[in-house]
């Protein structure tokens, strides 16, 4: 929030806040002045419940989509729990009821007040899930509003937030911020559009979706993208013939493909246990994947007992 502010200085006209000129004058500048303030602000925010939080912050900034998302009454129901165990050890009040009907949040089994409720593991998982889904969301929304002439950054750290979850095949955190990513307003380049779309097919087919992934790739026209995009659309539509022999067009090193994108990239998942696989990798690099396999390997060792070392040295 901080950062924010201090990146548009014309948004602390809209604090509303009044300071007494003499306790305004024992600062020294109007810098440290404006920091006590929007720290004061800031303070004053956090204390406000999620839904008067996010209301605020519409109203601030001039943005009427933050709470514009499917998950939203079940993000406030989780926060409400989360406040119920905090302060009186799960026994349902009014209070709680009165949020999660606000936002019109629906039970399965609507509680009733005293009663206790529980929190099992599924649902923890399932609430820690939805917590970084609304920060990711809610932080590059307001980054995008306040920060316009930032957008390519904005763009690249989401695709890597994406690709980081991809990686530790966190499906459904990957399909989200994949949804988010392709439903914003501006994205700042074509080729970060089909990173976006390309990384959404990913978490679809790993979950067996293989279906809705061909029609979000489907979406978009391949016909005159680079190889290296070609070769995603074949992988993920399993045209495992043309993956090879665009496996050898691309060559040693494409716009985005380079050899360890083979061996780790989550794209090549399913791929890299494919003949055509190790037939095209075989012939761009002129050895075998496994014999790369093990160097990267011993690499990997190397570095591990390196570490251990210095730990041990304390150096």
């Amino acid at each position: 929030m901080a950062v924010l502010y201090q990146s548009n200085p014309n948004l602390y006209n809209n604090i509303n806040r009044e300071i007494p000129l003499s306790e305004a004058l024992q600062y020294e500048s109007m810098d440290e002045l404006r920091q006590v303030m929007l720290d004061k602000e800031i303070e004053t925010l956090r204390r406000k419940g999620y839904i008067d939080q996010f209301n605020d912050l519409e109203k601030r900034f001039s943005i009427t989509t933050l709470t514009k998302f499917d998950s939203w009454p079940t993000f406030i129901e989780r926060a409400q729990r989360r406040n119920l165990f905090t302060h009186c050890d799960g026994i349902v009040s009014k209070q709680y009821l009165d949020s999660c009907k606000k936002v019109e949040f629906k039970f399965k089994e609507e509680p009733v007040v005293g009663e206790q409720l529980k929190i099992g593991s599924s649902y923890l998982f399932d609430s820690c899930h939805l917590v970084t889904e609304v920060a990711v969301m809610l932080g590059h929304t307001l980054w995008r509003k306040t920060i316009p002439n930032n957008i390519e950054s904005a763009d690249t750290h989401l695709s890597e937030l994406i690709f980081n979850f991809l990686h530790m095949e966190h499906w459904g955190k990957a399909i989200t911020l994949s949804k988010f990513a392709l439903s914003l307003p501006k994205i700042s380049t074509d080729q970060i559009s089909r990173i976006f779309t390309v990384n959404y097919a990913i978490a679809l087919k790993a979950i067996g979706k293989s279906n809705p992934a061909k029609n979000v790739l489907d979406g978009k026209d391949w016909s005159a993208a680079t190889y290296d995009f070609k070769l995603a659309y074949a992988v993920l539509t399993e045209d495992f013939i043309q993956a090879r022999s665009l496996m050898e067009k691309i060559g040693k090193n494409g716009d985005l493909i380079q050899e360890l994108a083979y061996h780790e990239w989550p794209l090549f998942r399913d791929f890299r246990d494919r003949d055509e696989f190790f037939e095209g990798y075989s012939a761009v690099y002129g050895y075998k994947y496994s014999s790369k396999l093990s160097s990267l390997a011993e690499e990997k060792k190397a570095e591990v007992e390196e570490t251990d070392v210095k730990d041990i040295d304390g150096n």
